[in-house]
């Protein structure tokens, strides 16, 4: 796992916000907290976390509205979304994976399933990271063997001009 995933925890509970930071900074994860759906994606924009731990019921913009919008700003590597509710009708929760989201964990937490969440999708998103970088390299040698064709076909197609030219 990496050694400094860095998690960003939304949730309007000031008391939630603290246990999750201290809970997770006490396991060597890098934190930064947001109180609403719209400080998440401003914080989003210039932190760019990990893993997101996202609360459904907020005040301006709920977990539902904020988990799409951090998943268009991920754009094509994993940001996995773990909704943190105390929700348990299977209504919201299925609505919960329906918007982007990726889990959930039911409040109160619990601190070794928290763990263990936060580490199967962080090796998913490592997975995720490797696969975009792979894809960019494979792109780029694409790109320059067509453009090296190109020149080649130029090439020959001049040297074919040359010689079929009738005087």
């Amino acid at each position: 796992m990496k050694t400094h995933l860095k998690v960003l925890v939304v949730d309007d509970q000031e008391i939630n916000r603290k246990l999750l930071h201290h809970m997770l900074n006490h396991d060597g994860f890098d934190v930064v907290l947001a109180s609403d759906g719209l400080q998440a994606i401003e914080l989003y924009k210039t932190e760019h976390p990990d893993l997101v731990l996202l609360d459904v019921v907020m005040p301006n913009l709920d977990g539902y509205e904020t988990a799409p919008i951090l998943k268009e700003l991920a754009g094509e590597v994993y940001l996995p979304i773990i909704f943190i509710t105390a929700l348990e009708d299977q209504d919201s929760l299925s609505r919960c994976l329906d918007v982007g989201g990726d889990d959930f964990l039911s409040k109160p937490f619990d601190r070794v399933i928290l763990q263990a969440k936060i580490k199967a999708h962080s090796r998913i998103r490592d997975l995720s990271q490797k696969t975009f970088e792979q894809k960019k390299e494979l792109d780029f040698y694409r790109l320059k063997t067509e453009r090296e064709h190109q020149i080649v076909e130029h090439i020959f197609d001049r040297a074919l001009e040359g010689n079929y030219q009738v005087p």
